[in-house]
């Protein structure tokens, strides 16, 4: 399996730039004559109905946006570091074997578990519209990213982001750059 990972600069609160991003990156991935038309599942994953072949998913933080391409379904999270008080948020949203893992190594993967979980949640078309705490990435002996019927991969990125893609099986990443465009 082939994961095609469109990647560009980001600006919060432009309106319609992850959307023109999305078309951009969806016209060099398949052709520019597919039907954009774009529909939302149950749980609100973005998909195009004439096209379904299609599988995407889009991330933003920071200053990045980031769509994932591919031939079945495809999950992608980035997530910048920011200060936050990472224990009370672990409890919070996380489900109890991930909050001891990340409590055992006093936080330092919180990012990287934050990207994991929402990676695959997105993968699943779930996404984080249901509760955070009832699926783990860590798995029961411990091992991290792990999670049944699925595949998390952390991808390189720049200092101070991680960035988690799941897939079904496992995947080859070709990343590509694209620019907003007016």
């Amino acid at each position: 399996m082939i994961a095609h990972l469109y990647v560009s600069p980001f600006r919060e609160g432009d309106v319609g730039l992850s959307h023109r991003l999305l078309l951009a990156a969806a016209r060099q991935y398949a052709d520019s004559t597919f039907d954009s038309t774009i529909a939302f599942g149950p749980f609100g994953k973005p998909y195009f109905p004439y096209a379904p072949s299609i599988h995407f998913n889009i991330t933003h933080s920071g200053d990045y946006w980031m769509c994932a391409f591919a031939d079945a379904p495809v999950g992608v999270d980035l997530q910048r570091y920011q200060s936050c008080d990472r224990a009370s948020l672990s409890r919070k949203f996380f489900h109890p074997a991930e909050d001891a893992f990340l409590c055992q190594q006093g936080y330092a993967d919180f990012y990287e578990l934050w990207s994991a979980k929402e990676s695959y949640l997105k993968y699943t078309g779930q996404g984080i519209t249901q509760n955070l705490n009832e699926h783990s990435v860590v798995a029961p002996d411990g091992r991290f990213p792990a999670t049944a019927g699925a595949v998390l991969r952390f991808l390189p990125w720049v200092p101070d982001y991680a960035l988690c893609i799941c897939t079904s099986t496992p995947c080859t990443v070709c990343i590509h750059r694209i620019l907003p465009k007016p």
